[in-house]
């Protein structure tokens, strides 16, 4: 049986993000992770696992309902077109829980509705995870 690059890189990502020390997002003691680390973290996932050449940019930092950071939204862009992010979730326990590789494709927060992508668009926008499958905007 015969598998694709992209699905052994995937599976080497994914048994290293296991094996790996877990990444905190929040205030503990243990690693804080910035923006910029978000973003170096994000990069490092887009070139082991995506055919096209992608840049990481635009990191959204994501917060709890209870207003505690766990982790970030970054975007992929290619030749300064939208083409995909990845979400890190601190409070999963591999933690990234989504990512999206695909030509002009939004973030989770702008997929909702026109004012919606408006925020999204603002420096001080704040990702709220309210479920698994759902994440808001907060100001």
């Amino acid at each position: 049986m015969r598998y694709s690059r992209k699905v052994i890189v995937g599976f080497i990502v994914l048994l290293a993000a296991l094996m790996s020390p877990r990444l905190v997002f929040g205030d503990d003691d243990l690693v804080r992770v910035t923006p910029q680390i978000a973003v170096e973290q994000a990069q490092a996932f887009f070139d082991d696992v995506s055919d096209e050449p992608v840049t990481a940019c635009d990191p959204v930092k994501m917060v709890n309902s209870d207003g505690e950071s766990i982790g970030y939204i970054v975007r992929a862009k290619r030749d300064d077109v939208n083409y995909g992010y990845v979400v890190f979730d601190s409070e999963r326990s591999w933690w990234i829980s989504e990512y999206c590789l695909a030509p002009n494709a939004l973030l989770p927060i702008e997929s909702a509705s026109e004012e919606i992508a408006l925020l999204a668009s603002s420096d001080n926008v704040v990702a709220l995870k309210i479920d698994e499958l759902t994440v808001g905007v907060a100001t």
